[in-house]
């Protein structure tokens, strides 16, 4: 399996990214349709511009000189130029996709993607310059954003970073202060930036983000998280994000690698988390994405499916219990019948139903799907099959 999915990695995944190159305006085109038309006039939003430097990076540092470091700084060229904002700090949200910004708010869950995303280019080319842009929108989020006496970071912020309500991570009209996802992904991003920097506020705020992801966010009788709060911590959803929860069990575990935790109550709730997840989710390959007010979505979704593929494999480099190797090879058999395009020129559809066919309001590219999360998998597939 893991030579089928780097296969699939070269031959399927990476050559559909490299052909969204916009060389006229720069960075790569903003959407494909499910009929694979490309929309050169698409928006170009700083997350997912942030989660292709990434993949290509991640990319070059597994596959040094195999080409992919040229498209990891094209992504990083119109980053620096178009989306970074050099007069109050930071990158904005979005931008047309001639480079002109079209929203100019500050959101956390963006800054988060990019530090990852410099962080991981450092690794790749050992520039400090790239490095330096990562430190300085640490040092932005602990400014601007961190909350010492909740232990967590305001999430949207206008253009000069005045508080603004956090309508980009809200559900419908549930708008949160605080999300699971913006903590998920902060943890993500001060991990590969302490492993880059080895600086030690990087060692310490990670070390706090973990804390407050167990206090706050980690319930102890469900073994599993919330998904939305308000500003003192009370679930604002009856909602379990099934997807979100199996993609922190490993995440969390990847961060106290790092931090050199090898045991106590964070490990404890990782595999709680993944057990809990492969008790209620898993449905023979197919994942349940999410349960709320008590209704299982039933659509197969792309990046649930990925971290369900990670997530599981981890468990069973924890636990040595086969079956959760099974589901982690299951889940991938299932993956690319359904979820990846068999047609020529294609790559990844968003979600199918539980007849296969992929829903039709969805892109194969758009600002919410990129490369990350289907390349990080296989990249971590193929690293630990092969030292498994």
């Amino acid at each position: 399996m893991r030579q089928t999915l780097e296969r699939h990695l070269h031959e399927k995944i990476v050559p559909f990214w490299n052909r969204l190159v916009d060389r006229e305006h720069g960075g790569f085109y903003g959407y494909v349709g499910l009929d694979l038309a490309l929309d050169a006039t698409a928006d170009k939003g700083a997350v997912k511009m942030a989660r292709i430097l990434w993949s290509y990076a991640a990319l070059e540092n597994a596959y040094p000189n195999d080409g992919h470091l040229m498209y990891a700084e094209t992504a990083y060229e119109y980053i620096v130029s178009k989306l970074w904002d050099d007069v109050d700090g930071g990158v904005f949200w979005k931008t047309a996709y001639d480079g002109r910004v079209i929203n100019d708010a500050k959101h956390v869950y963006a800054h988060s993607f990019m530090i990852y995303a410099l962080a991981e280019l450092y690794l790749a080319t050992r520039r400090q310059d790239v490095l330096d842009r990562a430190l300085a929108l640490f040092a932005l989020l602990e400014e601007k954003a961190y909350d010492a006496d909740t232990g967590a970071y305001w999430e949207q912020f206008d253009r000069r970073w005045q508080k603004a309500p956090n309508t980009f991570l809200a559900i419908g009209e549930c708008v949160p202060v605080y999300t699971t996802n913006a903590v998920i992904h902060l943890i993500e991003a001060y991990t590969t930036l302490y492993r880059a920097s080895r600086e030690p506020d990087v060692k310490t705020r990670l070390s706090t983000l973990l804390s407050c992801f167990y206090e706050r966010i980690y319930c102890s009788r469900q073994k599993g998280c919330g998904v939305l709060f308000d500003r003192h911590w009370n679930s604002l959803l009856d909602s379990v994000s099934f997807g979100h929860d199996i993609e922190a069990s490993w995440l969390i575990d990847e961060a106290l690698d790092v931090l050199r935790i090898e045991n106590g109550p964070y490990a404890a709730m990782t595999k709680e988390m993944a057990q809990r997840c492969f008790k209620r989710s898993y449905r023979d390959g197919r994942i349940i994405s999410e349960r709320t007010n008590g209704k299982d979505d039933e659509a197969m979704i792309w990046w649930v499916q990925t971290e369900a593929i990670v997530g599981f494999y981890n468990l069973f480099e924890k636990t040595k219990k086969r079956r959760y190797l099974r589901a982690s090879m299951r889940t991938i058999e299932k993956t690319l019948t359904h979820i990846a395009d068999a047609r020529e020129g294609g790559e990844w559809f968003w979600s199918v139903d539980k007849k296969g066919v992929p829903h039709e309001d969805r892109g194969i590219s758009e600002n919410w799907k990129a490369n990350y999360h289907n390349v990080r998998a296989c990249l971590e597939i193929i690293k630990r099959g092969s030292q498994t």
